[in-house]
C-alpha cells in the first residue's frame, strides 16, 4: 500500500466517524419491554446445567495459573447455547418484540440467534474498552439481555460520542471517566442501542 492509499484510508475512517457523531442513535440506549422472560430464564438454567455437568460445582472460579484453558471452556459453553432451542426462540421473541415496539416492519428484520458472552468474576480478559458498535445507518441494532444477576456497573458509554472521545484521547492522558455514563443492567431485562 503507497502512501497516498494509506492517507485516503485514514482520512476516509476518520470522515466515517465524524459522521456518525452526527447519529443521535449513537448517544443513548434504551430499555424494552419485558415480554419474553421466561425463555430467558430457560437458558439461565441451561447455562448452569451445562456448565455444571462439564466442569462440575466450582463452576465460577477461575484458575488463573491457566487462562486459555478458562477461554476453552467458555468458548465449548458459548456454543452449546448460541445453537440451543431456548436461544433461537429468545431470539425470534425479542427481535418480534422489538419490531412491534419501533413499530418496524417483520418482514425488513434480519436477526441472529442469541450470542452469549461469559463475563466470570475477576475475569480480566473479558474486560472491554470504548468502541463504536455501528456504521452509521440507523438500521442496525443491539440488543442486549443479561441472563444472570449484575453486581457492578455492566456497561459505559462516552456522552459526547466516540469521535470526542478517540479527540479527547489523542490530546490528553487525563481519565476521562468523568464524562462517562455508567449503565445498570438487570437480570432479564434487555437494552438496545444503534449498532
Amino acid at each position: 500500500m503507497n502512501i497516498n492509499n494509506k492517507f485516503f484510508t485514514k482520512f476516509e475512517n476518520y470522515f466515517n466517524l465524524f459522521k456518525l457523531s452526527f447519529n443521535k442513535k449513537n448517544y443513548f440506549f434504551e430499555r424494552l419491554n419485558r415480554n419474553n422472560i421466561s425463555e430467558f430464564e430457560n437458558l439461565n438454567y441451561e447455562l448452569e446445567a451445562v456448565y455444571k455437568k462439564l466442569f462440575g460445582e466450582d463452576i465460577f472460579k477461575l484458575n488463573y495459573d491457566s487462562l486459555i484453558n478458562n477461554e476453552i471452556k467458555k468458548s465449548y459453553v458459548k456454543t452449546i447455547l448460541n445453537y440451543s432451542y431456548f436461544s433461537k426462540i429468545a431470539a425470534t421473541k425479542t427481535a418480534f418484540n422489538f419490531a412491534k415496539q419501533k413499530n418496524i416492519d417483520l418482514k425488513k428484520i434480519f436477526y441472529t440467534n442469541c450470542y452469549s458472552i461469559l463475563h466470570l468474576p475477576n475475569d480480566r480478559i473479558e474486560e472491554g474498552n470504548y468502541h463504536i458498535d455501528q456504521d452509521g445507518g440507523n438500521t442496525i441494532y443491539t440488543i442486549w439481555t443479561p441472563i444472570t444477576d449484575y453486581k457492578y456497573f455492566a456497561l459505559n458509554y462516552f456522552r459526547f460520542g466516540y469521535l470526542i472521545f478517540k479527540l479527547f484521547k489523542k490530546i490528553t492522558s487525563k481519565n476521562l471517566s468523568i464524562f462517562c455514563k455508567s449503565i445498570k443492567v438487570f437480570k432479564f431485562n434487555s437494552i438496545a442501542w444503534s449498532g
